[in-house]
């Protein structure tokens, strides 16, 4: 999840509310190993004409790091735009979660009977491998 852990309840709390007794929540989120995966130290960087940070010529430095005390993937992007030099800075986090660590988000949140899959599909995805879905009834 991209959220905060008291981010997250809040934002499953309202969606609780939102259903009617009994109903169901349905999340595609990120495996651990996903997160940590991410955070994994790598550097890189690529130059584009235009992209996601500007419409115009740039390149792009990125890092990411690991924090294994908090389960945070931390990417870091440095944007130079091509010809003034002049640096932007951004930034993206990604709180990791164990399945144990889903069950209880949920269950704080007001949720039961959470059941794990591999897909939407229901079987194993290779194209999808770094994501799961839960299934949790609205206590």
């Amino acid at each position: 999840m991209l959220f905060r852990p008291a981010d997250a309840l809040s934002i499953l709390q309202k969606a609780r509310a939102a259903l009617v007794d009994g109903g169901r929540l349905l999340l595609e989120v990120h495996t651990f190993a996903a997160v940590r995966a991410l955070g994994g130290g790598r550097r890189t960087w690529y130059s584009a004409e235009s992209g996601l940070f500007l419409d115009r010529p740039h390149v792009c430095l990125m890092e990411s790091f690991w924090d294994g005390e908090e389960n945070v993937a931390t990417e870091r992007y440095f944007v130079v735009e091509a010809p003034s030099g002049s640096v932007t800075r951004y930034a993206s986090s990604t709180q990791a979660y164990t399945d144990e660590g889903y069950r209880s988000l949920l269950a704080g949140a007001g949720f039961r009977d959470a059941t794990f899959h591999p897909s939407l599909q229901g079987e194993p995805d290779r194209s999808q491998a770094d994501f799961l879905v839960i299934v949790a009834e609205k206590a």
